[in-house]
């Protein structure tokens, strides 16, 4: 997962500088799951954390609460930690941090959760690519974690590249054996001559069982079948899973080759399974995580005797598009509020519907190549980059897509505002081709009443075509391979915006390196000028990583610009914006409104009733709501002129019309003087 600000803080600013004009200051405050997406009617659990690559997950409850909290190793370093905010039976993993206990240890980290010291807490334990094992103790207790960093080296352990271990009871002799996938496909076991307190692990068999899988082995020990031993699964590099049934009290012959595809699983290369009973109904569920890094969730359907595994969705933790996500945000269909699309590595174009409202957006996958969809069979081969214009004045949304060819291509509407059917449309842009990473943006950058086209290119640059058309009839014309000089290093994503609302069209750049910069125009809205010294480093408080593609819509539609990035690993972080203002002395002035606040409902989860408080910086009309996942509003409990300070309301889990609602996941939102704020509830009856 790439690096992100600790989503713990409440809020941070990007402050930009300032010059002779007002500087706008931007307070933003990053949300993972505000914003409810869910994929084939399953909620994703915190959609906005940025992607994965070569994942791999661990469960435990950490807290001492009762449920499962879920941990995934990644491959560019750290252990991310999802808190399960609900409970054991409908669980809802909040994101806390992508570096629990700073576990940036290496690369391709795989964790796993044991009680290794036998003193009630469950320490950590991480293999990674050089093929050690890293180990992290418990210091803590059952409810109260404390982690701290022992060793990289953990018992000398060491099997080239790519550990990952599985801790198992193997020969019930009453302490944990240690099973460890490689790289070359192997399992070595590890028998634990010591005993619970003070593990010794013996190395027994660096082919355990002669299982060889190709490569990336990971092993996953369940009692698969209910017969009171354990059975082996066996993830690897070609996307499936191999199924060793315990057929034996034997050692040397405890596992017999059953199905190399069990449950005709394949989810493309380096699969790595997990087992777990999510839903609390007694038998084991199934995560298989890959090397794009999507958590692929299977529901057992079937029972502890004889299991069903069926895909409930691949994006159980966080939208993961693949690799090289590219979001924009357009009411597509023409309903009042926006909808998401994101562009991928693939060349297709994810859909995202708002099937919420304007104000509180909901969003549901309804298809992964949208364009196949609705009009073309064709995508643009890889790393698509969307761009919605009316470039013909027609009244309705055009589409003009990048690729990695460094052409652009333009899709034009012709169906209707609410109703598009997308043709691509041949040589309508002039052979324009910037080398490598084409990314499209359109703004009427010298007020002459039509759109002109920007195109960030790999190189970093930004190419400018001027429309010398009309706004009905565009004709595009080359004036610069570098605009006004700007050069980002690699990889530039252009995106105009009138930032400090002056009039004229500010530039926001992403690129290569992860960070976002920031070009003031400091000319007019017909001779724009964007000085070298406002080039760089503007947007320096967010980096997610590798390769960020901001786009800025008013998705909750309280009249200022939010921020959707998308990032090399494929996912998507969310940063909503907090109304500030303008100033004219002070750069560095924080105009976050602290003293409006939305707190946590509590008892989270509830039944019967809860209780949310807030906080209110002034006398205002107050709106306060409780939505379903889909955007629906499902009960209003405040609207009202209220005063300022302390103000608390109960819910008792009925709607507007006094009816008992059903157990989920739902959100309330606080709306008051053009402040919104949005948190998530869960009804269990």
């Amino acid at each position: 997962m790439a690096r992100i600000l600790r989503i713990m803080s409440w809020a941070f600013c990007l402050i930009l500088p300032v010059g002779s004009l007002l500087a706008q200051e931007f307070n933003f405050n990053p949300e993972v799951n505000s914003i409810p997406v869910a994929i084939n009617g399953v909620a994703v659990h915190s959609p906005f954390t940025g992607g994965f690559s070569f994942s791999k997950t661990a469960f435990g409850d950490v807290d001492g609460d009762g449920d499962l909290d879920l941990f995934v190793g990644d491959a560019f370093g750290g252990v991310s930690f999802y808190e399960n905010a609900a409970s054991a039976a409908s669980p809802v993993f909040a994101l806390q941090t992508d570096n629990f206990a700073s576990t940036n240890v290496g690369r391709d980290l795989a964790p796993a959760l044991v009680d290794i010291d036998n003193d009630d807490d469950l320490d950590l334990l991480i293999g990674e690519e050089d093929g050690n094992i890293n180990f992290i103790r418990n210091d803590g207790s059952p409810l109260e974690y404390q982690f701290v960093f022992v060793t990289d080296s953990f018992d000398s352990i060491a099997v080239g590249l790519s550990s990952a271990p599985a801790f198992a009871d193997i020969d019930n002799d009453g302490d944990f054996d240690l099973f460890v996938g490689e790289a070359e496909g192997n399992i070595n076991f590890y028998r634990n001559v010591g005993d619970t307190t003070t593990p010794d692990f013996a190395l027994e068999n660096e082919n355990f069982a002669g299982i060889d899988v190709g490569r990336e082995s990971t092993p996953a020990l369940i009692d698969i079948d209910g017969d009171n031993d354990l059975d082996l699964f066996v993830g690897g590099d070609g996307g499936g899973i191999s199924f060793f049934r315990n057929t034996s009290s034997t050692p040397d012959t405890l596992f017999t080759l059953e199905d190399e595809n069990f449950g005709e699983i394949n989810i493309g290369t380096n699969s790595a399974p997990t087992f777990v009973d999510l839903d609390a109904d007694l038998d084991a569920d199934m995560l298989v995580t890959e090397f794009l890094g999507n958590v692929n969730y299977y529901r057992n359907d079937g029972t502890v005797f004889l299991p069903d595994f069926i895909l409930q969705i691949e994006n159980f933790a966080s939208i993961d598009v693949g690799t090289n996500s590219t979001p924009t945000s357009v009411d597509i269909d023409d309903d009042g509020d926006l909808d998401l699309f994101v562009g991928k590595n693939t060349g297709e174009l994810n859909f995202y519907r708002n099937v919420g409202t304007k104000a509180a957006p909901s969003f549901l996958l309804e298809t992964e190549n949208y364009l196949a969809d609705n009009g073309d069979p064709d995508d643009v081969g890889s790393f698509s980059l969307p761009a919605f214009a009316d470039i013909d004045g027609d009244g309705d949304e055009d589409l003009f897509v990048g690729e990695f060819d460094g052409n652009v291509n333009l899709y034009l509407n012709t169906g209707t505002a609410n109703a598009p059917i997308f043709e691509l449309t041949a040589g309508r842009l002039g052979g324009i081709d910037v080398g490598q990473n084409s990314a499209p943006t359109l703004t009427d950058i010298d007020d002459d009443g039509d759109l002109d086209l920007f195109v960030g290119a790999r190189d970093g640059s930004v190419n400018f075509f001027v429309n010398a058309g009309k706004s009905f009839d565009s004709t595009f014309s080359s004036i610069g391979e570098k605009f006004e000089s700007i050069d980002v290093g690699d990889d530039a994503i252009p995106l105009f915006i009138d930032a400090d609302k002056d009039g004229d069209q500010d530039l926001f750049i992403g690129k290569d390196r992860g960070t976002m910069s920031f070009h003031r125009n400091m000319g007019t809205a017909s001779a724009s000028s964007f000085p070298a010294s406002e080039a760089t480093g503007s947007l320096a408080s967010i980096d997610i990583g590798n390769d960020s593609s901001p786009a800025l819509a008013d998705i909750d539609n309280d009249g200022d610009l939010d921020l959707f990035v998308g990032e090399r690993e494929g996912g998507i972080y969310f940063y909503r914006r907090i109304p500030g203002t303008t100033s004219v002395d002070s750069p560095e002035i924080d105009l976050t409104p602290q003293d409006f606040f939305l707190a946590q409902n509590y008892p989270n989860p509830f039944n019967p009733q809860t209780t949310i408080a807030y906080r209110l910086s002034q006398s205002s009309r107050v709106t306060l709501a409780i939505y379903n996942l889909l955007g629906q509003r499902v009960a209003t409990l405040i609207d009202a002129h209220q005063p300022a300070g302390q103000h608390s309301v109960r819910w008792d889990g009925k709607d507007d019309v006094g009816k008992n609602v059903a157990s989920g996941i739902f959100f309330y939102r606080l709306e008051t003087g053009g402040l919104v704020s949005t948190r998530r509830l869960v009804l269990l009856r």
